[in-house]
């Protein structure tokens, strides 16, 4: 992983603030450590892929990605896509990544 860091609770706040995930910090503390799948306190990039595809909305994450996504398409293959997204990007540099939500797309 060269792009990403290993984050704690802390920094696993402001990902999902910069990332538009709105979540209370209790409801974060639990994801925190049902995704902390070494219980390490912290979260590697892939720990907090799971977190941001259960949370983050995933459909606008891919259509910022300029995928392609069909309008009748089940929420499990939206999350498949956006996962294989993610594990692509890993290591690349940091030009999509986790994208903002409040971006625009241009920027991307």
């Amino acid at each position: 992983m060269d792009t990403f860091e290993m984050m704690d609770e802390d920094h696993s706040r402001y990902a999902t603030e910069y990332i538009g995930v709105e979540i209370t910090g209790e409801k974060l503390e639990k994801y925190f450590h049902k995704y902390d799948y070494n219980y390490a306190g912290l979260l590697d990039y892939f720990e907090f892929c799971d977190i941001f595809i259960e949370l983050g909305d995933v459909r606008k994450q891919l259509e910022l990605r300029k995928v392609d996504v069909p309008s009748f398409v089940r929420k499990k293959t939206l999350r498949l896509m956006l996962l294989d997204l993610l594990v692509e990007e890993d290591g690349k540099s940091e030009e999509h990544w986790f994208v903002p939500a409040h971006v625009p797309d241009y920027f991307v």
